[in-house]
């Protein structure tokens, strides 16, 4: 790109609590955080929104960041020439039914009830191969949740509405939005349920219902999952933001993504 990188210290407190300072004078500038999220990936991840979060109190005029699984949804869409989506576990995960699983995809179900608000995987409805008119879904990712005290802002999983502005419009669900339900919760299975997604085409595009944007507020805190001796019960969780209305505040950090480009940027909300 023909620019120096800027300096950064990143430091693990004794009790393994990640410490980001940038050391590189950055007021009014344009910056672009390059970070993986390969394994470790909730300690790559959250690196990144402290990076973020560092920058925007150092002053920049813009952040922008790569964020590795919606572009690597979005390049898979476009090698594939297919539709590729990022899907989540719905809020109402325990109330899906175990009955129509087998052994296998029942203890997988079982586990995704403690990744309300926090866990995703990447899914493609056809292959390479396929024959024209038959689609094979498959996940192309694991299931992945974000990093402890990280957690997507609840009124994302509520009633989509297209009306709706990009921020506190829900996640488009099949139902609503005439999209095939997908195998869950592995390509395995047989059984198929509505998911909040978003999709890209094989233009690189989201494929939004009504043309727009998305965005992805992250908010802070912690999430409570019912659980007995370790193992999650079929309740819903609560959520608890610290400090309150973070997710809404000048705290939080956002992922915006273009309907156009279906490019993935990182900022931080101001309060109007």
């Amino acid at each position: 790109m023909g620019v120096d990188l800027a300096a950064c210290r990143i430091e693990h407190f004794p009790d393994g609590e990640l410490h980001v300072v940038v050391l590189s004078e950055l007021r009014g500038a344009d910056v672009y955080l390059i970070q993986p999220t390969g394994p470790p990936t909730h300690e790559n991840l959250f690196e990144l929104l402290l990076l973020a979060d560092a920058c925007h109190r150092a002053g920049v005029a813009r952040t922008t960041a790569v964020v590795p699984y919606l572009g690597y949804a979005r390049q898979r869409a476009i090698a594939d020439h297919t539709d590729v989506y990022v899907v989540f576990v719905p809020p109402n995960v325990w109330q899906i039914p175990t009955g129509p699983l087998n052994v296998a995809d029942r203890v997988a179900l079982t586990n995704l009830w403690s990744g309300q608000y926090t866990t995703y995987a990447l899914l493609s409805l056809r292959s390479v191969g396929d024959q024209p008119g038959v689609s094979t879904a498959r996940y192309l990712t694991a299931w992945r949740s974000l990093p402890n005290g990280v957690f997507i802002d609840a009124k994302k999983f509520g009633t989509y509405r297209v009306s709706d502005g990009d921020y506190v419009r829900a996640f488009p669900v099949g139902n609503v939005t005439q999209i095939p339900p997908f195998p869950f919760p592995s390509s395995a299975s047989s059984f198929t349920v509505y998911l909040p997604y978003i999709g890209f085409n094989y233009l690189g595009q989201l494929t939004s219902p009504n043309n727009e944007g998305e965005a992805i507020p992250l908010s802070r805190g912690s999430i409570f999952y019912a659980t007995a001796n370790g193992v999650p019960l079929a309740q819903p969780a609560d959520v608890l933001e610290t400090p309150p209305g973070n997710s809404t505040s000048s705290m939080s950090n956002v992922i915006h993504l273009d309907w156009v480009t279906g490019r993935a940027h990182v900022f931080r909300q101001e309060v109007q």
